[in-house]
């Protein structure tokens, strides 16, 4: 339907919601306006916030995503010779305070000045490969 209205999409076979459709940053509440008439009522101010809400959508169930793994995986242990620097992509202002202080775990780690959900679950991710590799040459 949103194709045969000029709305370019992704011709993967699953079929989206309105609320999907608006997540794509090059379609426009007017274009789902198009398909559904109904929506060409709405509020200017309501549209912008819905418009937003789902551009966001995606960044914030990521997001929450990483924090439930983190939250599972606070105990987890950090082998004491693990190397933060092979974290490329922790800042450098990470790794060093991490190589500094060398906590024991997951919930250690969160509760150093600067980490973010992102930097656990790139140490988390380190740590998941060098499990993977040492099981594999095992």
């Amino acid at each position: 339907e949103a194709e045969k209205k000029g709305i370019k999409i992704k011709k993967d076979g699953i079929r989206r919601t309105a609320f999907e459709l608006l997540a794509n940053q090059e379609i426009q509440y007017s274009d789902l306006a198009k398909i559904w008439p109904i929506l060409q009522n709405t509020d200017r101010e309501i549209s912008e916030q819905v418009a937003k809400d789902a551009l966001y959508s995606n960044y914030i169930n990521r997001q929450v995503q990483d924090l439930n793994a983190i939250r599972r995986d606070e105990a987890r242990l950090i082998p004491v010779n693990f190397d933060y620097e092979a974290v490329s992509s922790l800042s450098t202002e990470l790794q060093l305070k991490l190589s500094s202080v060398r906590p024991e775990n997951i919930a250690q780690a969160s509760r150093i000045s600067g980490m973010t959900p992102v930097g656990l679950a790139l140490i988390l991710a380190h740590l998941d490969r060098k499990k993977f590799k040492t099981q594999v040459e095992a």
